[in-house]
């Protein structure tokens, strides 16, 4: 698979960045979003990765407003059509971002939503 992140562990916090292409369609986004959480959850780092929110979901890119190629918004994501909520609400996620995490407590979140992704991608939503 091609490589589609980076993370600087030079500096605290560490960030994650989006590499990649775009994706123009949702297997695409899929891909991008599902690799952004396999790196992060693959190994208990010694600072925390902020993982970079919106501008390294591949899913948001094509959903999410601003991102999306059309201007749409959450409601079309399979998150959102899983959760009911906008912007991840009601997922695992919610607790990554919390800034006070140690690296064992995120890196343990990552794969609950790792998790978490796999099993609404197993789901037909539309």
């Amino acid at each position: 698979m091609k490589h589609l992140f980076e993370i600087d562990l030079s500096d605290t916090p560490c960030d994650l960045t989006f590499i990649g292409d775009l994706p123009k369609n949702e297997e695409e986004a899929w891909e991008i979003t599902l690799s952004k959480w396999e790196l992060l959850a693959q190994e208990e780092r010694p600072i925390k990765v902020h993982d970079g929110g919106t501008n390294t979901c591949g899913l948001c890119y094509l959903y999410r407003g601003w991102h999306s190629p059309d201007g749409s918004t959450c409601e079309r994501c399979p998150i959102y059509l899983h959760t009911g909520k906008i912007e991840c609400q009601g997922t695992p996620y919610m607790r990554y971002k919390d800034r006070g995490l140690s690296p064992k407590e995120a890196h343990e979140i990552a794969k609950e939503e790792l998790d978490f992704l796999r099993s609404i991608k197993k789901k037909d939503w539309r």
